[in-house]
């Protein structure tokens, strides 16, 4: 099934839950300066200006955000106490990678233009798309299909590890 025969379905929430926190074997590698991906620029391909149809095209990636940047909530959070309030070690607040981090990266187009964006992870998304696109299955996935991915068991959190 192609990736645009699914437009019609609308995005459901276990799909949006899925793309915050994906299962590492499903994580393309996030990408350095100098590597190649593909790069959609509008939601499904469709560019409201001209109401033309694109198709992604191949970027070269000139900068890519450090993971160590604790300012966007694309990568780290606050921890937070049993009431929700954000906890301070010695007045600086206790912060946490995110479980999937999602960082932008700067690519330059064909046509030498720079463009900053993250990472496309939903269906028809905007964004850039890993150079196996277009052969990974889970791009495409229906939110149905999304339900019936295996994760690895976790330990429950309140049982003490032995």
């Amino acid at each position: 099934m192609h990736e645009l025969a699914t437009r019609p379905v609308p995005w459901d929430r276990i799909e949006i839950t899925w793309a915050r926190n994906r299962p590492h074997h499903e994580r393309p590698p996030l990408p350095a300066a100098g590597d190649q991906v593909w790069y959609r620029r509008h939601d499904w391909c469709h560019n409201l200006g001209s109401g033309e149809t694109e198709e992604p095209e191949m970027v070269t990636v000139v900068e890519a955000q450090s993971l160590d940047d604790r300012t966007d909530p694309n990568l780290w959070h606050h921890v937070k106490d049993a009431f929700g309030r954000p906890i301070h070690d010695a007045g600086i607040p206790r912060m946490a990678p995110v479980a999937d981090p999602w960082p932008w990266i700067r690519v330059r187009r064909p046509n030498g233009l720079i463009a900053e964006t993250r990472e496309a992870r939903l269906r028809g998304s905007a964004g850039w798309l890993p150079l196996d696109y277009l052969d990974r299955r889970e791009r495409w996935r229906l939110p149905a299909e999304t339900g019936l991915v295996a994760r690895p068991p976790l330990p429950p959190l309140n049982v003490p590890m032995r």
